[in-house]
């Protein structure tokens, strides 16, 4: 099942929509979907059924605003400005790529925050993913979130309406430097390297 495939990539008429009459056929489509298939769903298998399909409604959720460009990947130019910070001896960049910002949002993040000078903030706080809600750090700088864990950048509301943030607290000063100098994370800015 590829809702977002089915609904939207092979019919060519929603290419006249805006983005939110796309989102909110997204949606629609979604529950009616998930609906259906919890109506022929023995009732001992239907927690696991609502699980999968809340999942596979995230991805293509996530993939739908992505399309859209309403969330981006991490650009170019800031993978490249990534090889002037060094995590435990290895370039932020070399940790996107090789995936091992996963699960280190609170080290990741905060050495993102290197890349920019001033007004940017560092938020933790409790966020929903599908089945689970997790401990998260993020950065904020000019009206768009940084996720270091899902190497992508949302606008601010939507990733609050996605994840819907609790407890939030903006880290001071001191807590970020107490995670830069932390034996496990190491973080610097290196300022000799080349681009």
């Amino acid at each position: 099942m590829n809702i977002y495939k089915d609904v939207f990539i092979l019919d060519k008429k929603y290419n006249n929509m805006t983005n939110e009459q796309i989102i909110n056929k997204f949606d629609k489509t979604w529950d009616k979907r998930i609906n259906l298939v919890l109506k022929f769903t023995k009732n001992e298998e239907k927690k696991a059924i609502c699980n999968l399909l809340k999942n596979k409604r995230y991805d293509e959720y996530i993939k739908l605003l992505t399309d859209l460009k309403i969330i981006t990947p991490f650009s170019e130019e800031l993978l490249n400005e990534m090889n002037k910070v060094v995590v435990l001896g290895k370039t932020l960049k070399d940790h996107f790529i090789d995936n091992t910002t996963r699960g280190r949002c609170f080290a990741m993040s905060t050495a993102l925050s290197l890349i920019f000078n001033e007004n940017y903030v560092l938020n933790r706080g409790i966020i929903n993913l599908p089945l689970i809600s997790i401990e998260h750090q993020w950065l904020e700088y000019d009206g768009k979130v940084y996720d270091t864990t899902f190497h992508l950048i949302f606008p601010k509301d939507y990733y609050y309406n996605m994840h819907t943030p609790k407890n939030v607290h903006q880290l001071t000063n001191e807590e970020i430097e107490n995670i830069k100098n932390d034996i496990l994370n190491r973080i610097k800015k290196n300022n000799s390297m080349k681009r």
